[in-house]
């Protein structure tokens, strides 16, 4: 999901495509800030294992603290519709740009490693 969005975000932001976009398009484009809502929600919730005790934590403010520490401010920007603003020559499109932060997310999951056991 976060490549795939990754790549019809640089799409949009390429061609500019955001006030006459097909209504499929549209809809693409809410499920996709919809499932990443939905993700930083969930984040305050999964457990994490520690660096130090090598165990898995389960507290939740431990949790919401290691998240807030380490991926919310990323998540919340990326989450931020900014190009919903007006601009000059549509330039709002660009901050379709800022969504790719996702992409090294999507990376990280995407281990080639795991895939190839």
């Amino acid at each position: 999901m976060c490549i795939s969005s990754c790549f019809n975000y640089a799409y949009l932001a390429a061609f500019r495509m955001h006030k006459d976009l097909n209504p499929k398009i549209m809809d693409l484009w809410w499920f996709y800030e919809i499932v990443f809502f939905l993700d930083m929600v969930f984040q305050f919730f999964k457990e994490y294992t520690s660096e130090t005790t090598n165990l898995p934590v389960r507290d939740l403010g431990r949790i919401a603290g290691n998240y807030l520490e380490n991926g919310l401010v990323t998540d919340a920007i990326a989450l931020v519709p900014f190009q919903v603003l007006n601009l000059k020559n549509r330039r709002e499109n660009l901050f379709f740009l800022i969504k790719l932060v996702r992409l090294g997310k999507g990376l990280r999951l995407f281990d080639v490693t795991a895939i190839m056991k």
